[in-house]
């Protein structure tokens, strides 16, 4: 691919990972200038149905609206309690109906990508080729919904055992259906570096999760502080014909939107200089 065919990351949205706590938080993200958020809903959430999703959420997205920033994604709740691989067939059915009810929740609101963890762990290895195929079967119905309300379902490479943890087997989960999609988190590959990863799914990727780490374990460091090569990061992405946005998924006391807004920048300068 020549340099003409790349994206040009200078036209990337920038965001971040989105937890609601207050609406303040929301003015806090404009006012930095970042452009979109992705709207996190945590499984610690006491009511998580349809009409649950609507009284606690939908505040926050008119909010989001009024201030003209984007809902770019919705990442859906993981955890034990809904993991998607597992293997007894009517716990599957009964986390996939919950799943469904999600997926309409943000199909009213016209946001088109939502994030799923493929599992949860640990994954014994004996284990581990039966809760593909359940995964799989998972993802298939998934997908299947997500595609009537044109959604694309993004799954999340994971780390240690969870599923997902390696190309080859996000290219098997991926067989699933044809309307899925790839999160890549940057953070959570531990066998092998982004920049591979993304030279093999860039395709399929439609969001991201930008943080760094030491290379042993998510750490959801600010870009800069980790092992990760930045400029390689980019410029995969953009010789993979993404167009955004980079979004940041960094840990909790170092998720300020300044800061972000500001690492961003210096990441992009970098990278015009490389």
């Amino acid at each position: 691919m020549t340099e003409i065919e790349k994206t040009n990351p200078e036209n990337w949205k920038v965001g971040t990972s989105f937890l609601p706590g207050s609406l303040m938080q929301l003015e806090e993200i404009k006012n930095a200038g970042l452009d979109s958020i992705e709207f996190v809903l945590s499984s610690n959430e006491l009511n998580l149905t349809y009409l649950g999703l609507k009284k606690r959420f939908d505040p926050y997205i008119e909010r989001v609206g009024e201030l003209g920033l984007e809902v770019w994604s919705v990442h859906l709740p993981f955890g034990s309690e809904w993991d998607i691989s597992t293997i007894d067939i009517h716990k599957r059915n009964e986390i996939l109906e919950s799943h469904y009810e999600w997926l309409t929740w943000v199909s009213e609101w016209g946001i088109k990508r939502v994030i799923i963890h493929p599992s949860y762990e640990p994954i014994p290895e004996n284990e581990r080729l039966e809760r593909i195929k359940a995964c799989q079967y998972s993802l298939n119905l998934l997908a299947e919904k997500a595609k009537l309300l044109d959604i694309h379902i993004c799954v999340e490479d994971l780390p240690r055992t969870c599923l997902g943890n390696t190309t080859q087997e996000m290219m098997e989960l991926l067989k699933a259906h044809n309307n899925l999609k790839v999160c890549c988190d940057t953070n959570h590959l531990l066998s092998e570096s982004p920049v591979d990863f993304i030279k093999q799914l860039g395709k399929s990727i439609a969001t991201v999760h930008i943080s760094d780490y030491d290379g042993i374990d998510e750490k959801h460091w600010l870009p800069g502080k980790g092992i990760i090569k930045w400029n390689e990061v980019i410029n995969a992405l953009a010789q993979s014909e993404y167009e955004g946005p980079f979004m940041f998924e960094v840990r909790e006391d170092e998720n300020d939107p300044k800061q972000l807004s500001e690492c961003w920048n210096g990441l992009l300068v970098e990278y015009k200089e490389t």
